[in-house]
């Protein structure tokens, strides 16, 4: 299991990225059986970041568990998640 905030999610997306080391982030968090994302919607993020959190996001569809939490009302999503 991992806990991880979006924001800090992101940004560690972004520096892996970087630093060539993407490829490995994105294995090693695909691996994981449940993958907890907090505070989604809080934080909006740049184009760049939205991307590589689909990106994540999509690797684990239909492998893996992603429980995701945010303060936003269900109405709200569309407006700040990718």
């Amino acid at each position: 299991m991992v806990f991880k905030t979006a924001a800090g999610l992101v940004n560690e997306l972004i520096e892996a990225k970087q630093e060539r080391r993407l490829t490995y982030l994105l294995r090693q968090l695909k691996r994981v059986d449940l993958s907890i994302l907090d505070e989604l919607g809080y934080i909006t993020f740049d184009l760049s970041g939205d991307e590589l959190l689909f990106q994540l996001l999509a690797s684990r569809y239909e492998t893996s568990s992603t429980m995701v939490t945010s303060n936003l009302m269900f109405s709200e999503w569309v407006r700040n998640i990718p």
